[in-house]
């Protein structure tokens, strides 16, 4: 759950529609598209900090703590 991440696939169409977001050139489809994703991306956040808190409290440690270990393991962590 903590590592959990979108598909190659799905993180490059993700990356696709943001930057078009950004030129401002998404169609209405594509800004739908965008929305979805974007909602599914931070139900994958609140889902991972609520693992990072229960595993924190399980080993004693404060979330900060171990959300810096698993970035530092996760290659594809920004």
């Amino acid at each position: 759950m903590i590592q959990r991440r979108f598909p190659l696939q799905e993180q490059q169409r993700l990356n696709e529609l943001r930057d078009r977001s950004e030129q401002g050139i998404l169609t209405e489809t594509e800004q739908q598209e965008y929305i979805a994703y974007a909602d599914r991306l931070e139900q994958q956040n609140v889902d991972r900090l609520e693992a990072l808190i229960k595993l924190a409290k399980l080993r004693n440690s404060d979330v900060s703590t171990l959300n810096q270990q698993f970035r530092s393991e996760n290659p594809y962590a920004s």
